[in-house]
């Protein structure tokens, strides 16, 4: 049972639940908070949680201080994953719907995809460079039909995208982490490193707080959920395979998020979200089907 939880498919699936129900989260969030306020709860309650888990689980040789140059990392992780992440994410999120929200910040695959063969030197078959095309045109499609409804000011959409570059290049950053560092510690780090900015960022704002459950279930979702659940299984297909396929698993989240933000916040159904949910699922199967014995091998040796 324990090995069937542990697989790459089941922790994709957890991911794509995670990931694809988050923006409802931030969207609650949101709505009782500025959004410099929310990142700085989103980062606090992140920390609180993972303290308790790294004090408890005590599975680093090196104590709760991480040990082998982990902080040179997670600086940089706490830059782009946490401050550069979050601040442009909500930001743009106040004013855009879960459908383009979701899709412009998932954009994180084509440019790590960029990123990877060229800082780190990962190669791509061409089966794969047409399957990261095929999700790429999911995506435009999606956004196409988001845009034509005027939904969405150029403002925000540009504020999402400042979010995709800045996950992107964190995780870059973390490919290039030792594979022996606990996942567990650089979550943490990474988030006790982004807190100072955030921080900076909410008191150079006019940071405003309306306490209640919506801000309550905002938090939890998007701070222990998305942070903490979702960073730490994405973490965890990194070290089992290429940046650039491990980004593409994560396409089908617009998908999922666009469809929750239909169904729970009433937002419009296009023809753009039926086509690009289509086109993303193929991409997925063309990244993702050549060499998945290989692949499959590589993840039993990572989760043993």
């Amino acid at each position: 049972m324990i090995r069937l939880l542990t697989s790459t498919p089941a922790v994709i699936a957890g991911l794509w639940t995670i990931w694809g129900s988050a923006f409802l989260a931030i969207k609650a969030g949101l709505s009782q908070s500025s959004p410099e306020a929310f990142a700085l709860l989103r980062v606090l309650s992140a920390i609180a949680v993972l303290l308790v888990i790294v004090i408890w689980r005590r599975d680093s040789h090196s104590g709760f201080l991480g040990g082998r140059g982990i902080h040179r990392y997670c600086i940089a992780l706490g830059a782009t994953n946490v401050a550069g992440f979050l601040v442009f994410q909500n930001a743009g999120l106040v004013e855009a719907q879960v459908g383009i929200a979701s899709v412009l910040v998932y954009t994180q695959p084509l440019l790590v995809a960029i990123g990877a063969v060229v800082l780190l030197h990962e190669r791509l078959s061409s089966r794969q460079v047409l399957g990261l095309m095929t999700g790429w045109l999911g995506v435009a499609l999606v956004v196409a039909g988001e845009l034509s409804a005027d939904l969405t000011p150029a403002g925000s959409a540009l504020l999402l995208l400042g979010a995709a570059v800045a996950w992107a290049a964190g995780t870059l950053v973390f490919k290039s982490l030792p594979s022996d560092v606990s996942v567990w510690s650089v979550l943490l780090w990474q988030n006790i490193y982004g807190l100072l900015p955030v921080s900076l960022i909410a008191l150079w704002g006019t940071s405003t707080v309306t306490w209640g459950v919506p801000l309550l279930v905002g938090v939890l979702g998007a701070g222990v959920g998305g942070s903490i659940g979702g960073f730490g299984l994405q973490f965890v297909l990194l070290r089992r395979g290429k940046a650039s396929v491990v980004s593409s698993w994560i396409f089908a989240v617009p998908i999922i998020a666009t469809t929750l933000g239909v169904l729970v916040l009433g937002e419009t159904l296009h023809a753009g979200l039926l086509a690009g949910g289509a086109a993303v699922a193929v991409g997925i199967y063309l990244v993702n089907s050549q060499g998945r014995r290989a692949a499959a091998g590589e993840a039993e040796a990572a989760a043993s």
